[in-house]
């Protein structure tokens, strides 16, 4: 599993501050915001910035991002400069010499670039959010363990289309499945951890996983969560 990029709950239950602040997030306030604070540090006719304090301006505007955006920026990892949601990636940032998708060093194209990355990281969450409301449990433990390997291979699906599996997108899987979880009110043992941590061990970065792979995890998953509930209803 890939390095966590954010800081989990002390709970370890993170997905009902994720949704909950969502629409803290207003672009145009973002933009306003760094509009503000860059106009007055990047002189106007300005070509290069030199690298060293490149990097701690960008280190303060990702601050800013995440004062301005709400919680759900940091609990979900997706903080600016993570290419793996965002799509931005920290050398776009007034770069004198522009990446061959960066905005160069014009202020209010680098504005639009950053918001839009923010916007991008927003939207996965609120999709994961409108199919997680949309999942219903049955009570037959045959149905529930049918239901939740579709809702983890729904989640998966949706995980693998929005990351495009760039560099450790696994662990945003994990973390996405962690949250359906949560949403249902099923917060994952120690054994259902490593059991789906296992079943994502063919995973890679820059790869799509084969429906095969998907089907294995979410059925392993879904077997761990039933054989827990028969414990709680029928303890030795």
């Amino acid at each position: 599993m890939s390095k966590k990029h954010r800081k989990q709950g002390e709970d370890g239950s993170d997905w009902q501050r994720i949704r909950d602040s969502l629409d803290a997030f207003q672009p145009e306030r973002l933009a306003e915001e760094l509009r503000r604070f860059l106009s007055s540090r990047i002189p106007r006719d300005a070509t290069h910035i030199p690298e060293n304090q490149r990097f701690a301006l960008f280190q303060e505007v990702s601050a800013l991002v995440s004062n301005t955006v709400g919680p759900w920026c940091q609990l979900s990892g997706s903080f600016l400069g993570n290419p793996v949601i965002g799509g931005y990636v920290s050398s776009y940032f007034f770069k004198g010499k522009a990446p061959l998708r960066g905005p160069g060093m014009e202020l209010e194209r680098n504005i639009q670039a950053i918001v839009q990355a923010i916007q991008k990281s927003q939207r996965w969450l609120r999709r994961l959010d409108e199919y997680f409301r949309s999942v219903t449990l049955p009570e037959d433990e045959q149905d529930l363990q049918l239901a939740l390997t579709i809702a983890v291979h729904e989640t998966l699906d949706i995980v693998i289309e929005e990351t495009g599996c760039e560099d450790a997108w696994y662990g945003y899987a994990f973390d996405a499945v962690r949250w359906l979880m949560e949403s249902l009110g099923l917060y994952m043992t120690d054994n259902m951890k490593r059991t789906f941590t296992k079943a994502l061990g063919s995973y890679e970065s820059w790869v799509s996983p084969s429906k095969e792979d998907t089907e294995r995890a979410s059925e392993a998953l879904a077997l761990e969560v039933v054989r827990k509930n028969f414990a709680q209803k029928y303890p030795k």
